[in-house]
């Protein structure tokens, strides 16, 4: 799955008719560093959580996988939910982790 992150926000300033300048006061940089931000493909999680915080919109959103389950975040760090059929499991990760 790709997704171009830069892109992303760039929309959602458009949506919200903020300008690169006043995005880069609120999350403490400059608009040039915000033109290079929206370029980029990839973020920081601490960064992407700043941006989440300033344009009200959850970005993680576009990282889930339908078919997946559901994500979450934490200390700035991304976890997905992943619905296993225990059958699936080799016998290796119940020696390790134990039943539940």
């Amino acid at each position: 799955m790709s997704v171009h992150i830069g892109k992303r926000i760039e929309a959602r300033l458009i949506e919200l008719g903020m300008s690169k300048a006043e995005f880069g006061r609120r999350i403490n940089t400059s608009r040039q560093n915000v033109s290079i931000i929206l370029k980029r493909t990839s973020i920081n999680t601490d960064l992407l959580e700043k941006v989440c915080q300033v344009l009200d919109y959850d970005f993680y959103e576009h990282f889930k996988r339908p078919d997946n389950g559901k994500s979450f975040r934490r200390r700035g760090k991304v976890f997905f939910l992943v619905e296993v059929d225990q059958d699936d499991m080799p016998d290796s990760f119940y020696d390790k982790y134990g039943t539940e």
